[in-house]
């Protein structure tokens, strides 16, 4: 099992969707990744996984893993915007390594941050 924990930036991204069955396919995929049931997935770099959704315009979730928890990135829906979803997601990752990294630290020593 894994604790799926989603970034505020993909929250609002998946609130916004207008179509519901677009919603319900990526709600019903992350539902799934708590189970360890990653699916059609490819590890693109700098901790990046790519989720593939087979489903309408062929959409693809980007997250990132620490141990058994998984935290969602970002989503993407087309060839178009991929490069872009990509560079997104792994600067997103980055930024959370290295705040996981500046609290592992900081608790080591005995204190928090």
């Amino acid at each position: 099992m894994f604790s799926v924990r989603p970034v505020p930036e993909f929250t609002a991204w998946l609130d916004g969707l207008k179509d519901s069955k677009v919603r319900g396919a990526v709600a019903e995929r992350i539902k799934r990744l708590s189970f360890g049931l990653l699916g059609d997935f490819k590890a693109i770099g700098d901790g990046v996984i790519e989720l593939r959704i087979d489903f309408g315009a062929g959409w693809r979730l980007y997250y990132t893993q620490f141990g058994a928890q998984i935290v969602v990135l970002r989503a993407g829906g087309s060839k178009r915007t991929e490069k872009k979803d990509i560079q997104r997601a792994e600067a997103l990752a980055a930024l959370l390594r290295g705040e996981r990294d500046k609290d592992e630290k900081s608790h080591r020593r005995g204190r928090t941050a």
